[in-house]
């Protein structure tokens, strides 16, 4: 498995260095971000601190991300490391498709993604597959995250999302389900972009030992961006999650919060 340390996060400096060097690769775009996760009603927090580089070479573009992660728990006044992670993207462009992988490795596993995505007008979808290599005591499993049909008419979108996990091994009796209704604005205030996202879930199942439970989920994300100049752009966002979790595990309807915020430099 491959450890993730904070001199990873040197690393994307390394790859930038590396692609000027080579006339053909481009850097496109340097960027870092701050996020911060809690649940309602408890003081706990994780805190994200990402860098993030975009290349490309003719039609492929490419993306490192190195982020590390905190638990901060005020109520034993403590602060931990968490789930560190390393991330690599490669997108290769079509007339109105795009094909690429992806390798994601953290601390508890390795992932990795084959995906697709497609744009044709006012229809578009994407379709990202993977395998997850778990580095903990538990079965490796297969899931994907599907959104096979997205219809858009001027600022708004609106679109069908399924997903589907699969555990292999001893766990290969457990599968896990969801359907959602996804739908997008995107609206501009003079040189203010703003979105917002709204997930809403149609119905959610495990089986586990032919045991199905049915929960409730929905989330609501608002953002904007904003170039302050030319080539530098600050963004942030904000997402309010609500959800349950099954009925064997005792555990009822959570809320939980997400706010991020950074910036992106173009070149």
């Amino acid at each position: 498995m491959l450890k993730i340390n904070p001199l990873l996060l040197a690393a994307v400096g390394m790859v930038s260095a590396v692609a000027y060097a080579a006339p053909e690769l481009k850097v496109t775009s340097v960027g870092q971000y701050i996020e911060i996760d809690n649940e309602y009603g408890k003081d706990k927090y994780t805190v994200h601190f990402a860098n993030e580089v975009g290349l490309a070479y003719e039609d492929w573009t490419f993306g490192l991300l190195a982020r590390k992660a905190w638990d901060v728990n005020k109520d034993e006044d403590s602060v931990h490391s968490s789930n560190h992670r390393l991330q690599f993207d490669a997108w290769r462009a079509f007339d109105g498709y795009k094909l690429g992988m992806r390798w994601r490795a953290q601390k508890d596993f390795d992932r990795l993604y084959l995906r697709g995505a497609y744009s044709q007008g006012m229809f578009s979808g994407w379709a990202d597959v993977w395998y997850q290599f778990n580095n903990v005591n538990a079965d490796d499993n297969y899931e994907m995250e599907i959104m096979p049909i997205a219809v858009t008419y001027g600022p708004f979108k609106i679109g069908y999302f399924f997903n589907n996990k699969d555990f292999l091994g001893d766990s290969n009796n457990r599968e896990e389900t969801e359907h959602q209704i996804r739908a997008y604005v995107n609206y501009k205030f003079e040189n203010l972009a703003t979105y917002a996202e709204f997930r809403y879930s149609l119905g959610r199942e495990e089986k586990s030992v032919d045991v199905y439970d049915a929960g409730d989920y929905m989330k609501l994300e608002v953002g904007a961006s904003y170039p302050v100049t030319e080539n530098l752009t600050v963004k942030g966002y904000y997402a309010y999650e609500y959800g349950d979790k099954t009925k064997e595990a005792g555990e009822g309807k959570k809320r939980y919060g997400e706010t991020c915020l950074g910036w992106t430099y173009t070149f």
